[in-house]
């Protein structure tokens, strides 16, 4: 299984023109609605994807280009630990969270000698990544100035929910206490962008 190997993946966008403003629905009196509202439209682009596989990585070993641990015999308790990834947890106090078991690896394969650990270059214990997801949305309208002359407005907002992404655990079993921690948060917190052209 390849480490870009994503088994879920959704993306949808789209545009609405908001049926504001419209002569029909306001009959004469419509000029003020149809200024001020009329003519805008909303997009929006939502993704949702399922987490990555995990790579492991081993310690001391002395094959050339890669370092995979054995995987631990005798372990029998479960490999995903303490809940799911980031859940009730802030960009501060992740980092205090372990979410896999070290203890079902053996770091070192063989002990140091020239061979391979046995675990899966990729998902050993069928270990996967966090998933994601991220919506973003615009507003935009068109005002004439004269002739063909117009000039657009645009509001853009990213990560509209404010939704805190985390990335993925340390995989390297170099340290104990740091293995299964995840440290950092990998998106930027809710953004607004204004922009203006005119088209001639």
């Amino acid at each position: 299984m390849a480490s870009t190997d994503i088994p879920n993946a959704l993306k949808l966008y789209g545009v609405y023109a908001l049926p504001v403003g419209a002569k029909q629905q306001f009959g004469g009196n419509h000029f003020l609605t149809r200024t001020v509202l009329g003519d805008w439209a909303i997009s929006f682009i939502y993704t949702k994807t399922s987490g990555s596989p995990l790579s492991v990585g081993g310690v001391n070993c002395k094959t050339p280009d890669s370092c995979f641990p054995d995987l631990n015999p005798a372990f029998t308790g479960p490999v995903r630990i303490n809940g799911a990834y980031g859940k009730g947890q802030t960009a501060k106090s992740i980092a205090n969270v372990q979410y896999l078991n070290y203890n079902a690896f053996i770091p070192t394969p063989g002990n140091g000698a020239y061979n391979f650990g046995d675990a899966p270059r990729t998902a050993p214990y069928k270990l996967f990544n966090l998933g994601s997801y991220n919506l973003n949305t615009g507003l935009k309208r068109s005002f004439p100035i004269w002739r063909d002359a117009q000039f657009i407005f645009q509001a853009d907002a990213f990560n509209v929910t404010n939704h805190v992404q985390f990335n993925g655990p340390s995989t390297s079993l170099s340290s104990p206490t740091s293995f299964g921690v995840i440290t950092s948060q990998s998106n930027a917190a809710r953004q607004w962008q204004l922009a203006g052209k005119i088209n001639f």
